[in-house]
């Protein structure tokens, strides 16, 4: 009879342990790895001028308050070992989940009054921050980031997930990581921390409200040498290195994230791939902040000047002859503002005037004429276009480069039907002027005097042909 029940027994285990099993894989299929997760989300993207200069932090796409993701091997060495003497000292001994804390913060809880103690990981907090945050807090979603915790470690190793939680840690006041916390505290990136300062933000995931460094300061620098002297403990730091670093003050802020040339980073937002969006970082772009900022003044008192004859707004984007870099846009004068205009005149289809004029005498020279040829600004020469209402004066047969410098239109228009309309309206495409819908009878001659709409920046970029050789390219960033 005993060895029945033994047998029992053993069957019985066999059921349950066959039972977890079961749910474990089934858990697995249902629930997405948190390793696939976390390599798929997307970061903040960081644009600087030409002189490095931070011109806007773009945030994550799928998180608000993400800096661009830092290599473990680029942060602090000070705040990686605050941060694991602070928030899990076993944390490269333990498989996502430390037994040994929960069962002494399950008996610390069974015999507290109030306070309530967690026996969070790295790793449990790293899957808390990404697919539990805002949710209500309970038992069975412990169980689940438990679970989830476990997946993590054994899918990624311990340096990728350590580099996972410091990007993700929250650092209280809207920053999001490391990186984040670096700049809307101390106006600098991670990688420039000081020990004083990087002790000083690892106080912050365990409870940032109560740690607020601009409101609870004191209490802050309270729990810094607590971190300091654990370090000390765990044989991080020297006893004499820790005093130093406490003696010190750090000069704590609250900055807010540059708004530089808005229309400049909102035109180059719109030429990125959108993978290279996603996956965010640091972009150096082309343009020249202290012009962008001289000229935005100009272009305001130049406006400001007009107001009178009607004038309501105003722009210029100035371009790098050689390469087509981008290296000013003002896209309105109030467009540097939060609240400013948010039509960028730059990237704005108008009738550009005479401005097409070059691009015809181009392709009349092409084909064969020279500068020297003859255009007659006259009205009775034979031809489809018909001046309507007040004529304007007429100049008689002039050469090219007079008739050029001078913008007579009505030689403009003979030139071009010389030249033909089909031709001119390639040309202007092969120039990168402009799409040009429709079709030649849709612009017809009126295309000399700018029938068409085109973008400023395009125009400007094409015009650099003239100094090119006549190769064309397109404005970068």
């Amino acid at each position: 009879m005993q060895g029945m029940r033994l047998s029992t027994g053993a069957k019985l285990i066999g059921v349950l342990l066959s039972l977890v099993a079961l749910l474990w894989v089934v858990f697995i299929c249902l629930v997405p790895n948190p390793a696939d997760v976390l390599a798929k989300d997307s970061s903040a993207l960081l644009i600087h001028d030409r002189h490095g200069t931070l011109l806007q932090a773009l945030p994550a796409l799928n998180h608000p308050g993400r800096y661009p993701h830092q290599p473990l091997d680029t942060l602090n060495a000070y705040l990686i070992g605050a941060t694991l003497a602070s928030e899990d000292k076993y944390f490269f001994r333990h498989a996502g989940i430390d037994l040994s804390a929960v069962l002494r913060a399950l008996w610390l809880n069974l015999n507290a009054a109030k306070q309530r103690y967690a026996a969070s990981t790295l790793s449990m907090q790293l899957v808390r921050l990404r697919f539990s945050a805002g949710k209500e807090r309970s038992l069975l979603r412990k169980v689940w980031e438990m679970l989830q915790a476990l997946r993590l470690d054994y899918s990624l190793s311990k340096e990728a997930i350590l580099e996972h939680y410091l990007n993700r840690a929250y650092y209280g006041h809207g920053a999001y990581g490391i990186e984040a916390a670096a700049h809307r505290y101390f106006n600098k990136g991670a990688h420039a921390l000081s020990a004083a300062e990087a002790t000083l933000l690892a106080t912050l995931p365990r409870n940032p409200s109560r740690y607020d460094l601009l409101r609870h300061y004191p209490r802050a620098r309270q729990r810094q040498a607590h971190i300091l002297q654990l370090m000390v403990k765990d044989g991080r730091i020297s006893a004499a290195r820790a005093q130093v670093i406490a003696r010190q003050e750090p000069k704590v802020g609250l900055h807010s994230r540059p708004y530089h040339a808005p229309h400049f980073v909102r035109w180059l937002l719109s030429t990125l791939p959108k993978q290279q969006r996603h996956q965010g970082g640091h972009l150096h772009s082309s343009l020249d902040l202290p012009l962008q900022t001289r000229l935005q003044e100009l272009v305001r008192r130049q406006r400001d000047a007009l107001r009178q004859a009607g004038a309501s707004h105003a722009g210029v984007v100035v371009l790098d002859t050689a390469s087509a870099e981008v290296r000013a846009m003002v896209g309105s004068p109030d467009g540097n503002q939060a609240q400013g205009s948010q039509i960028n005149i730059t990237t704005w289809r108008r009738h550009p005037g005479s401005a097409l004029k070059p691009f015809i005498y181009a392709l009349a020279l092409e084909q064969g004429k020279h500068p020297g040829s003859i255009a007659y600004d006259v009205f009775d020469v034979p031809s489809r276009y018909k001046v309507r209402g007040i004529a304007p004066k007429e100049w008689g047969p002039v050469r090219y480069r007079e008739a050029l410098a001078g913008s007579y239109n009505l030689a403009a228009i003979h030139v071009l039907e010389s030249v033909g309309v089909a031709q001119a309206m390639n040309t202007l495409r092969l120039a990168k002027v402009g799409p040009l819908p429709g079709r030649p009878h849709d612009y017809g001659l009126r295309l000399a005097l700018g029938a068409t709409k085109v973008r400023l920046l395009d125009l400007s970029a094409a015009y650099a042909f003239l100094v090119r050789q006549g190769r064309v390219r397109s404005a970068r960033g």
